[in-house]
This record gives structure tokens, C-alpha cells and sequence, in this order.
């Protein structure tokens, strides 16, 4: 169980790598594969809690995966 979860936060840190690295001066958008790492790595680590028996932190993850999607979707249009 604790290698999925380092799985899913190595996920989000790659994604906010992502997210540093296409940051410049003129540019300072989402990038969509931050948010879509990001998505990624809450993901497991919600469905990581649940198993686990907590509900409240599966909730919260869930939240954190349910916004980059949101935002991705909206910058999308």
C-alpha cells in the first residue's frame, strides 16, 4: 500500500516539475499535462485512502483530483 501511495505523490510532483518548467515571464498559464498528472497522482491517492478505510481523506483527494479536471476542461474551450 505505501508503494502506491509514493506512486501517487511522485505523480504530482512530476506534474508541478511540468507546471515550473513551461512557467516564463510571458507565459504563465496552466500547462495541461501539469493538470492532468496532478489528476492522476490525486486520483491514486484517493482511491489509495478509501481501501485504506478514510473516508474524509478519499473525500479530499477526490476534490483535488475533481478541480485540475475542471480547470482543464474550462481552458480546453
Amino acid at each position: 500500500m505505501e508503494n502506491l501511495y509514493a506512486m501517487g505523490l511522485t505523480v504530482i510532483v512530476i506534474s508541478w516539475l511540468l507546471q515550473y518548467l513551461s512557467i516564463t515571464p510571458k507565459k504563465q498559464d496552466f500547462n495541461p499535462l501539469f493538470l492532468m498528472f496532478y489528476a492522476i497522482g490525486t486520483a491514486v491517492l484517493a482511491w489509495i485512502s478509501y481501501i485504506s478505510g478514510s473516508p474524509l481523506t478519499a473525500l479530499l483527494n477526490l476534490g483535488a483530483f475533481i478541480l485540475p479536471i475542471a480547470i482543464l476542461l474550462k481552458i480546453k474551450k
